[in-house]
């Protein structure tokens, strides 16, 4: 009989030890799945944030165009526009920030045109360019250029300066052939009168 009762005794006390082991490990895999959830919920809210920065509108002067990226002077006034076909470029502020435009493949070109948005391509960008970096409801990257920059107007004052050069070249070669001319008529004259003496 106390052999009986030591057996039972001893197997109640592996039965508590079994059940305070599980216990433990129950609890460990809790916090363990808890921490992950915990990690997975930052991490998606720090990667929601960092889309939402990256998808924010930016307008302004281009100051540089790169191979993957696009420098502007960053304007502020506009930040209310939908319609960039009606953005009026005069109203806006310059401020001191330069942004940094990343752009890739998939970077959707467009100017405004006569109230409209029509295709471009990314060579239609320039210093001195005015752009609006935005993104459509499908989430693709748009570069829209609201106003052209000043460098084929440069060409056109350097074309027209050369052009005022050549013609004034021009004009003193006329002048001095006339004069040769004239010296030509003056020695025939002369020779005539010579001989007429005679």
């Amino acid at each position: 009989m106390k052999h009986t009762k030591k057996y039972i005794a001893l197997c109640l006390t592996m039965a508590l030890g079994c059940l305070a082991v599980l216990t433990a490990c129950s609890s460990d895999k809790s916090t363990s799945q808890t921490q992950s959830t915990g990690t997975s919920s930052s991490q998606a809210s720090s990667g929601s944030s960092e889309s939402t920065e990256a998808q924010e509108t930016v307008m302004g002067e281009v100051t540089y165009v790169g191979s993957s990226y696009i420098s502007v002077t960053a304007y502020t006034g506009g930040e209310d526009v939908t319609d960039f076909t009606t953005l009026d470029v005069s109203g806006l502020t310059a401020s001191e920030d330069t942004e940094s435009i990343d752009t890739t493949e998939d970077t959707e070109y467009l100017k405004v045109e006569s109230g409209m948005l029509n295709a471009a391509t990314r060579d239609d960008v320039t210093t001195g360019s005015f752009i609006v970096s935005t993104y459509d409801e499908d989430g693709t990257h748009q570069i829209i250029l609201v106003e052209s920059g000043d460098v084929a107007g440069t060409d056109t004052d350097s074309a027209s300066a050369s052009t005022g050069t050549t013609s004034a070249g021009t004009s003193e070669d006329e002048a001095a052939e006339g004069a040769d001319s004239a010296s030509a008529d003056d020695s025939t004259v002369s020779d005539e009168s010579s001989t007429t003496e005679e």
